[in-house]
């Protein structure tokens, strides 16, 4: 009688991506993200994410390493997206800034087009409605037609999150919507709120924005050409008798601006920049 042995081969699991504040001594670690597949960008992401008690929305640079592969990433690094059939670069704003919808924690990391979407838009048709950022039709477009422009692997990468607006201009009580798309609230942009209905309730400083605290960061260009770009906050203007729906905007070149109708200010339903952010 033979016997036969049957060996099974124990295959070692791959390491566990880490995170860590300070490089592992004898490492050399590739700068930036560039180069990256979705799917690693989403696992650096991840492992962010779950080092959440370690790098919060404040840090500015960290390390990552997994397997043979090892980066330091920070603030400010860029990655290109193809849109509609154009290349735009987005910037690294933050990390751990927004909660997951999901509850599942924090999204690892926040990105920004560095510029303006070759397409200007309104944040509204209804010039004359209180409705804010979750009624607006600018968030419709972007978590609609916007979305939809990004490649599918990309897609497949951004989380939802949860972001806090004020209702409208007539009420500082916030209302939370679930977005993939969005554009960022005064106080996210400048660090202050001198014009949010909301106030700083509506966020927290972008750290790129904190690090490049300048007029000339906050310019941003349509078609190469600065533009005033919008962002989320319903603004305090309610000096008409009717209150019209104003939005924070930045301008070109600096200072958070109210859109209404008078005083040759720009209405809300004119059409300004739009610089996506979402996270991963």
């Amino acid at each position: 009688m033979k016997l036969i042995a049957e060996i099974t081969e124990v295959v070692p699991a791959p390491p566990q991506p880490e995170v860590s504040l300070t490089p592992k001594s004898g490492v050399t670690y590739t700068d930036g993200i560039n180069g990256l597949s979705d799917d690693e960008l989403d696992e650096i992401a991840e492992t962010i994410s779950a080092a959440s008690a370690t790098v919060t929305n404040a840090t500015e640079e960290l390390y990552c390493d997994y397997g043979d592969t090892h980066r330091h990433i920070s603030i400010g690094d860029q990655i290109s997206y193809t849109m509609d059939g154009n290349s735009y670069p987005f910037r690294i704003m933050g990390f751990n800034h927004y909660d997951k919808s999901d509850g599942s924690g924090k999204a690892g990391i926040l990105m920004q087009m560095v510029d303006c979407f070759n397409t200007t838009q309104k944040m509204t048709s209804r010039a004359t409605s209180n409705a804010g950022w979750h009624n607006s039709d600018l968030r419709t477009w972007m978590n609609g037609t916007m979305l939809g422009y990004l490649p599918s692997a990309a897609q497949s990468t951004i989380k939802q999150v949860n972001i806090s607006t004020a209702q409208d201009v007539s009420t500082a009580t916030l209302s939370t919507t679930v977005d993939k798309l969005f554009v960022p609230a005064e106080v996210e942009v400048f660090g202050s709120a001198t014009r949010a209905e909301g106030g700083t309730a509506e966020g927290t400083w972008y750290a790129w924005y904190k690090a490049n605290n300048t007029a000339a960061n906050r310019v941003k260009k349509v078609n190469g050409s600065a533009n005033t770009w919008w962002e989320r906050s319903p603004d305090t203007w309610r000096s008409h008798p009717v209150r019209y729906a104003a939005f924070c905007s930045v301008l070109d070149p600096d200072k958070a601006a109210r859109s209404g109708t008078d005083d040759g200010m720009l209405s809300v339903d004119s059409t300004n920049g739009v610089a996506p952010c979402f996270c991963i």
